[in-house]
This record gives C-alpha cells, structure tokens and sequence, in this order.
C-alpha cells in the first residue's frame, strides 16, 4: 500500500466555511486581507487591460494619455429635453415643445428663450439645469462645449445599456492608486448596465472615508506611529504575497499575486507621504465643502471622487443622484432637481478649470418625462415618455473650449421623440458607443479607438463619421 500523503486543509476549511467564491467570501475567509482587498476589484479589472502583465516593479500607474471621464446618471427620467432642446434632421427647431414643456416654437423665439447660450448650445433660457451650470461653473463654461444625444430608453428601468465606463477603461484610463469607483452598489456603480464591455468592479464610495480606507489607513490605524505603520504595511504586504498563491489557485488567474503586491507597495508610498491626499482648498471652495462637512454628504463625496479622477489617482467615475421621476402634476420638484443636476455638473467642469486639467462628462436618465400637451411654456409634468429621452456630454479643455461640428448626434421628429431611425435613435448601446467614440476624439486619441470597437463593428466607417461633433 503506498504512503498516504497528507494535504494541508485550506484555510477556508480550517475556519468552517466553503470555498469561497465571490470577494466577500475571500475576504471573510481570510485569503484576502482587507488592507489590500480594497484595491482587489480594479486591480483584477486590469487582467483585461490593453497593457498586457504588470510586473510587481511596475505596478499599473494613471495612464497620462486620456483626460477624466465622469459620468453622472439621473435616477428616475429626467427632461433632459426641456433644458437642452433637441431639433429636427436638418438642426432646425421644432414646430412644437408642447409634450415637453416648452409650448411652440414660435412663443420661445419670441421670448428669445432658445437661443444658443453664449455659444455653447441650445439651453432653454432660464431652466433649471442651465441655472445650476451656471450657478456651478461660473468660470468654466468659457471653456466648455455640450453636445446633445437623442436616444430613447426605458422609463425607470436599470436595463438602459448607457454605461460607458467598461470601453474608456479599456481604452486605458486606469488610476495610480485607486480602481473605477461608483456611487451605486452594482456591477459598475450605477442603476443601468454597461454597453459593449462590463467595467471592473468598482469601488462603490458612499461616503470620502471609503476612499480614505481605500487608499490609505483607517483613523485607529493612524494613531501609530510612521514605523508602526510602515511595519504593519510590510507585514500585509508579505501575508498577501504567501496567500496569493492560494487566490491564484481558486481563480487561475495568474496575475493575481503580482497585483496584490502592487497593492501593498502603494500603502508603503501612501505611509512615506502621510497619508490619503486631501481635497485642495480650491474645490472645497468649488463644491461648498470644509474640515467639518459630513463625510457621505452628497457634494463632498462627488469633489473627493471628481478630485482624484483629476489627480490620476483613480480611474472612471460613476456618479448617480435620486429623485428624477418628477411628474408629480407640478413644475417645482422637476425644476429643483434640474438645477440640482446642473450644479453637479458645472462643479465637476469648475473642479477642471481650478485644476487645469480636461475632463469629458457624460449625462444619461432612465427614461423622459412629458407635460400636458400645451401651447404654453412651463406646463406640468405628469407622466414618464422615455421616447422623447436625451442624453448630454460636456467637453471642458482648459486651452480653449472644444470645437465642433454640431449641436446633437441624432435628432428628434415633428413628433416629439428620438427618432429611432439613426444610429442612437433606440438603442442606449448605441448611444454609449456614440459618446465613446466622442470621447476617444476629444482625448486626441482615436488610434486607441478599435482596442475597444473592433473596425468590423456598425460604428465603423461612414457610421463613426456620422456620430462624430469633436
């Protein structure tokens, strides 16, 4: 009878639980420690990166190549369409805005409302979200061009394929010390899904002390001293390279231990500069945040995420705000939330203006909203239209505001609805790759475009061509 060898029992075995299988049960398992596991879901992601392995001496850094991407995402159908209006095929008004609040086109241009706003496009004078952009950004708007996207997608649905966050990543948008980060508990930190290619998991931040965690120590931790920490990190970063072998056996993926040890040397550089770098003074003055503001307020979470996108620190961010589905018989609730929107992005354009940097963001809604059918302007809203939907992207460059070829990819119809006929028409995905491939060329960087669409895709050609404004 032959020697009977004896395996060593996993530890997941030695302390009760099955094999673990999602990072939860890593990390409760004991095979991913949590000083690192924050880095785990964006380190993981760059297994699909065009860069190829990251050796343990060149842990993946910001790529310096491609200017920050936010996306904001308002939760519930917003009118989009009545803050920034849509025009025909030949970029002609409508005849009529009367399901969309606007009344005719005729009483607009005599209350000389839809005029282009100091060239950057067709804001309704007055509505809320041009009031918050302005309120926002009041230096950046110089420097800033929008373009509209006519797309119809599903009423109060998380099934709207807008995400882009998956394609920039891949065309290489990756921070130096902290993954994509959502605001959303989902696959890609936001409440619709992804186009094309599914990002990393991301690291979902509910409040700035998620990404203090992230990237730095605990407050408990911070009370050692720098040689107490710095052993600490040492110590991590050596139970994470004797437990990788472990984590690389469960998931055959090769690169996880190098990724790992990258985690661990970063906390070692984070230790030697002290720590989670802080919020310049300049967008705390930005966003109306200071020492004392809350951690999980709304607006100091968005310039803490903003802010390291900027820095390169991290890579795409995925921001959502709630309370979009208005149509509650009334004017006010839309309005206040509009101008609530709008703010958010005219800080996020005035964050890159105070930095000097470009940014490119990206507007989607589940779904639209109409009004009573009316003559009128400012009729109220009282049901979802998500045929009538639009999306927006914002293009800041601190040189000089962005030149392009129009107003809007897609267009509606006498109708009042996206005109599903055109490429962006009625398919989010679409729409998304639209927006990416806007991005890509605003960036200076459409030789990195087919990494992502290969060049036998619909949006090649005549079709890329045609979806182009940058």
């Amino acid at each position: 009878m032959g020697k009977v060898v004896k395996k060593e029992m996993p530890m997941w075995a030695k302390t009760g639980h099955s094999k673990p299988v999602s990072r939860r049960e890593f990390l409760a398992s004991g095979l991913l420690p949590f000083a690192v596991s924050a880095f785990v879901p964006g380190a993981l992601g760059l297994l699909g990166t065009p860069f190829g392995a990251h050796a343990a001496t060149n842990c993946p850094t910001s790529s310096g190549i491609l200017p920050s991407f936010i996306t904001l995402n308002l939760a519930g159908g917003a009118g989009l369409n009545a803050n920034f209006l849509p025009r025909d095929a030949g970029n002609q008004l409508l005849p009529s805005y009367s399901k969309i609040g606007g009344g005719t086109a005729a009483n607009l241009v005599t209350n000389n409302t839809v005029m282009p706003w100091n060239g950057m496009g067709p804001f309704l004078q007055g509505s809320g979200f041009l009031n918050g952009l302005q309120a926002g950004a009041p230096t950046a708007l110089a420097n800033t061009s929008v373009i509209g996207v006519c797309v119809q997608s599903r009423d109060d649905s998380s099934e709207n394929p807008f995400d882009a966050s998956g394609m920039v990543f891949k065309a290489g948008l990756v921070g130096s010390m902290l993954p994509n980060m959502g605001t959303e508990r989902t696959p890609n930190g936001l409440s619709n899904k992804s186009a094309v290619i599914s990002p990393p998991t991301p690291l979902v931040v509910s409040s700035v002390t998620s990404i203090n965690n992230s990237i730095g120590y605990t407050a408990a931790l911070r009370n050692l001293s720098t040689a107490q920490k710095a052993q600490i990190s040492r110590l991590v970063s050596s139970l994470s390279t004797a437990q990788a072998a472990k984590l690389n056996s469960l998931s055959s993926t090769a690169q996880v231990q190098n990724l790992i040890d990258c985690a661990g040397l970063k906390n070692n550089e984070l230790i030697a500069a002290g720590g989670a770098p802080a919020l310049p003074a300049a967008l705390q003055t930005v966003w109306g945040v200071n020492a004392n503001t809350a951690a999980n307020n709304e607006a100091n979470v968005f310039a803490n995420m903003v802010y390291h996108s900027l820095a390169g620190n991290g890579g795409v961010v995925n921001l959502q705000m709630g309370g979009y589905d208005y149509h509650d018989g009334s004017r006010n609730t839309g309005n206040t939330r509009d101008t609530a929107a709008g703010t958010a992005v005219g800080r996020i354009l005035e964050s890159a203006k105070a930095m000097g940097q470009k940014i490119f963001v990206y507007v989607t809604s589940d779904g639209s909203v109409t009004s009573n059918d009316s003559a009128n302007p400012g009729a109220n809203w009282v049901s979802d239209r998500g045929t009538g939907g639009l999306a927006l992207f914002f293009m800041f460059d601190p040189a000089a505001r962005p030149q392009t070829s129009g107003l809007q990819i897609g267009n509606f119809t006498n109708g009042q609805v996206a005109n599903d006929s055109t490429f962006v028409g009625s398919d989010p995905a679409q729409a998304a790759q639209a927006v990416f491939a806007n991005y890509m060329k605003f960036a200076g960087r459409m030789d990195l475009f087919n990494r992502v669409i290969p060049t036998s895709a619909p949006l090649s050609g005549a079709v890329l061509e045609g979806v182009l404004r940058v």
